[in-house]
């Protein structure tokens, strides 16, 4: 069954999945800071995007990737380097000055779904015909999981109104959102377009919510053809955007497979002039 191809979409459209999210975890944060000093650590969050009931934090013993990239240089983290499976969080120190992106992709998990929780999530993101009905059985699900943080590591100053490459590169996960500008260097009051990706292919039709974390205001939006949604930053301080896309599944051992995505990081610009 083909996806629903859908334009962007102003804030005031309801789109249940993503902004029941959005309000049950406002204020959880996917790291202790996003501003360091060089040499000083971060402590990674791993929250699921999903926020599922009983089950709102990945383990290290679920991470298939863990990237980190700055300064021209990435650095992949090894599962093996995870001493304690069972941690919800991570230390990670930064030692080069910039902007750095951290990137974590779970391993897909597969979950039973009750039906009702399945047409409540997925509406929108596929046909209605397609979705089965509210008392129908347990659905079986497939969540393929990526998250994301821009951290500021303090050092040399930019030059006024640079853009960091790194902040707007595209990262590769399994399911990325990726950032168009510099939240950094966006002033309080403009634009910030991001561009959803699906296994690297920009994927239309996704449900995409900005949220303030401090505020708890929200605005969502679905993406265009070409994987484009388009938030006005209203406030500074740390903002969140998540990202959710679903198939039908070709696959005879789950019913669907739905994807998730998070970032976070900080709007610290200045509102702009007139």
């Amino acid at each position: 069954m083909a996806r629903m191809n859908r334009a962007a979409v102003a804030a005031a459209v309801a789109i249940p999945a993503l902004s029941a999210v959005a309000s049950a975890r406002a204020g959880d944060p996917l790291a202790d800071q996003l501003q360091v000093q060089t040499g000083g650590s971060v402590t990674v969050h791993l929250r699921d995007p999903l926020a599922e009931p009983g089950g709102s934090m990945w383990t290290a013993d679920q991470i298939e990737w863990l990237f980190i990239r700055g300064d021209g240089v990435q650095r992949n983290v090894p599962p093996a380097a995870f001493h304690q499976p069972d941690a919800t969080s991570l230390s990670i120190r930064l030692k080069r000055p910039g902007v750095t992106m951290i990137g974590v992709d779970r391993r897909p998990q597969v979950r039973q779904w009750p039906a009702r929780r399945v047409r409540e999530a997925l509406a929108g993101l596929v046909d209605e015909a397609a979705l089965p009905a509210a008392d129908a059985a347990p659905q079986r699900v497939r969540l393929v999981e990526s998250s994301k943080i821009i951290v500021t590591v303090a050092g040399e100053s930019p030059r006024p109104g640079e853009q960091s490459a790194v902040a707007q590169s595209k990262s590769g996960q399994r399911v990325e959102i990726r950032l168009l500008a510099d939240p950094a260097r966006t002033p309080v009051g403009s634009d910030l377009p991001v561009r959803v990706y699906v296994d690297g292919a920009k994927r239309s039709g996704a449900s995409v919510v900005a949220e303030h974390v401090a505020s708890g205001a929200t605005s969502a939006a679905f993406t265009t053809r070409d994987g484009f949604a388009n938030f006005t930053m209203t406030e500074r301080g740390r903002w969140r955007i998540t990202a959710l896309a679903a198939d039908v599944s070709r696959f005879d051992d789950v019913d669907w497979v739905v994807f998730a995505a998070q970032i976070e990081f900080e709007v610290d610009a200045a509102e702009a002039g007139p």
